[in-house]
Formats: structure tokens, sequence, C-alpha cells
């Protein structure tokens, strides 16, 4: 299971920011606003069932691979973006309910900032994830 949830957890993060990328567009644009808020709801889905799958693998593996990195020369790594990922991560959770209802034809701009912003932050916990899956695999020696 562990397999399973290493590669489950960035795919269903990954499909929640190009389902995001495809809603900011359609706002960008101030077209289809039924299209959005369906798209702005799976996003919300597919970060939930992102959060529960990371959650099942922090709870029942990572600590294992916490000591590893750790005890590498790669650290750091788990230090800033291991614990910023965390913290960053609940924020996008929370702020992500409010976007398939905060999109209308009166409120344009609003939504579409919320957004971009999320998205950013989505892509700096998606590469922060590399950055420590590879600090991993780097302190156990195996080739990337």
């Amino acid at each position: 299971m562990e397999f399973v949830s290493v590669i489950l957890h960035p795919i269903l993060g990954m499909v929640a920011i190009f389902l995001l990328f495809w809603a900011m567009i359609l706002g960008f644009y101030q077209r289809d606003f039924l299209l959005q808020k369906k798209l702005l709801a799976l996003v919300v889905l597919f970060l939930f069932l992102s959060w529960i799958v990371g959650g099942y693998f922090y709870i029942n593996f990572y600590g294992e691979h916490k000591k590893i990195i750790l005890h590498s020369s790669y650290a750091f790594i788990h230090k800033i973006f291991m614990e910023s990922k965390e913290h960053i991560f609940l924020l996008v959770l929370i702020a992500s309910f409010y976007l398939p209802f905060g999109v209308s034809e009166k409120e344009k701009r609003a939504p579409l900032k919320l957004e971009i912003l999320l998205f950013l932050l989505l892509l700096f916990i998606e590469g922060s994830g590399a950055l420590i899956s590879n600090a991993y695999k780097i302190a156990i020696g195996a080739t990337i």
C-alpha cells in the first residue's frame, strides 16, 4: 500500500492543479460559469482525496522516511519544505472550499485572484513533494 499511496497522492494533486488551471482560464475569459463551478468542485474533491491519501502515507510510512532524510545531508529539505508543505496544504484545502461558491457572473475578479493564489501554492506544494521524495531516494542510495 506504500507504493500506491506514494504514487496516488501526487497524481491526485496534479489532477487538482490541472482542473484549477482550466477553471482559471474560464474565469479569466469570463466564460461558462457553470462549467467553472463544476471544475472547482472537482478541485476540492481531488484536493480532499489527496489529503486523505497523503495523510495515510504520512501516518503509516513517513516516520521511517523522515528519520532517513533527517540523518542525511538533505535534512534541510525536510525542515524547510515538508514543514511548509504541511501548513500551506491545510490553508489551501480550507480556502478551496470557497471556490465553487465564489464563482458568479457578478463576482468575476475575487475568485480569480484566489484561484491564482491557490494555483501558485499548489505548484509549490507539488514541487516540495518532489524535493522530499528525491531527498529520500538520494539518502537511501537509490538512483533517481
